[in-house]
């Protein structure tokens, strides 16, 4: 009889113990997010600025939308989606909330030197710009003046190049591919 006894306290020793470990087991990996329970602010997939990138493995986890970074999240560049009429550098307004995020990241990290791109497509209009290279120059000034007077982003952050229509972010083929073009980057230099 007491064998029996001492046989029925082992095993449910050994049920608890085994319960335990597989509690322990489901705590993990909920707690690690390979099961996607979230559970407050613990959960290791949140993402919070979209980069594709965890942030308990984000380098820099407040990236502006749509910024390319590196596989630890570092940002790299950005296109301000910023598009320009032909022959025009000038800005306009609907794109305010695009140079006012990224202001906002610029002025978070002032140690950061941000180089501002132009290009343009390859038109040049009668009466306006004779080359496109001063154009896109143009254009990628227009942005750094924004950013400063608009949004009191450090002039010392900012350098502007200009590359007229080489580098085209599509074939100039048609209208809406040569509006692509026209466009504005952002890259850091750390």
């Amino acid at each position: 009889m007491k064998l029996l006894v001492v046989k029925v306290y082992v095993m449910k020793i050994y049920k608890i113990v085994i319960l335990t470990l597989l509690l322990m087991g489901v705590i993990f990996w909920v707690y690690a997010g390979f099961l996607n329970i979230p559970i407050g602010h613990s959960n290791k997939n949140l993402d919070s600025d979209g980069d594709g990138i965890p942030n308990y493995l984000d380098a820099s986890p407040d990236t502006p939308a749509g910024a390319r970074v590196d596989p630890m999240g570092n940002f790299l560049s950005i296109s301000l989606n910023i598009n320009f009429e032909t022959n025009s550098s000038e800005i306009s307004t609907s794109y305010k909330k695009d140079l006012k995020d990224f202001a906002v990241y610029l002025k978070k990290h002032e140690n950061e030197i941000c180089l501002i791109r132009g290009y343009t497509d390859d038109e040049i209009g009668p009466g306006f710009h004779d080359n496109n290279l001063d154009l896109s120059f143009r254009r990628a000034a227009s942005v750094a003046k924004a950013l400063t007077v608009w949004y009191g982003v450090s002039a010392n952050q900012i350098s502007v190049i200009g590359f007229g229509s080489k580098e085209p972010e599509v074939i100039n083929n048609s209208d809406e591919n040569r509006a692509i073009n026209r466009r504005i980057e952002a890259v850091l230099v750390k």
